[in-house]
């Protein structure tokens, strides 16, 4: 009996340890629990006062931004207002009355469709202010074939300014320069008879260049100088 009694003391004891124990967690961890909620709150509110310094720094650069972009458009506009513009030079290039304007070397021109021999046809050029034209390769092509289309007249074949009357064989333009040899029709330049000194378009040769004779009465180029 008396141990029954002593057992039950201690288990009373224990009991009330436990309980005792049991509050005194109980209270710690609300203790604890409190406490991390505190904290937490007072981190987010932490974190809530830097994102809303941020916006507000962010906010006030934007504004400033769109402010700066604004008044430079204004500027911009005012600019273009108040600008003004060179009126561009249009240069046209006035050649003599019945001349023609060769773009590619920048030249006048001029197909006369009268009749004359070499020398005629010379003086009717330097009359007009110009001399028979000196042909190149670069417009050889354009003149062949503005004689080939133009030529109906006087046997069809057209005066150029070249000559080998100073010196035989010797083929000079008028302006010193040397006749390039392509120019020529094949086996041309030949003399025929001794007699050929005048450079031409040559119908015979589809208005390749040929030797004839200075007295024949042809169409010619002059080139206004």
């Amino acid at each position: 009996m008396r141990m029954i009694i002593f057992v039950s003391l201690i288990l009373l004891s224990l009991i009330d340890d436990i309980s005792a124990t049991s509050s005194g967690l109980n209270v710690f961890l609300g203790d604890s629990f409190r406490g991390n909620v505190v904290k937490q709150r007072n981190s987010s509110a932490d974190v809530c006062t830097e994102w809303n310094k941020i916006a507000q720094a962010t906010s006030a650069k934007f504004s400033f931004i769109t402010s700066r972009i604004a008044d430079l458009e204004r500027k911009l506009e005012d600019l273009l207002r108040t600008m003004t513009y060179p009126t561009p030079k249009i240069t046209s290039f006035s050649c003599p009355t019945g001349y023609e304007y060769y773009y590619q070397e920048k030249f006048c021109y001029k197909f006369q469709t009268i009749c004359r021999t070499w020398a005629e046809a010379k003086t009717v050029c330097i009359q007009e202010g110009a001399e028979l034209i000196s042909l190149s390769a670069v417009n050889f092509g354009f003149f062949r074939d503005l004689a080939r289309s133009r030529a109906g007249t006087c046997g069809g074949s057209v005066w150029v300014g070249t000559t080998d009357a100073s010196s035989e064989g010797q083929w000079l333009w008028l302006n010193g320069g040397k006749v390039a040899h392509s120019l020529w029709a094949s086996d041309q330049p030949d003399n025929y008879a001794n007699k050929e000194n005048c450079g031409d378009l040559s119908k015979l040769f589809d208005y390749k260049m040929n030797d004839e004779d200075c007295s024949s009465k042809q169409n010619f180029i002059c080139r206004a100088v």
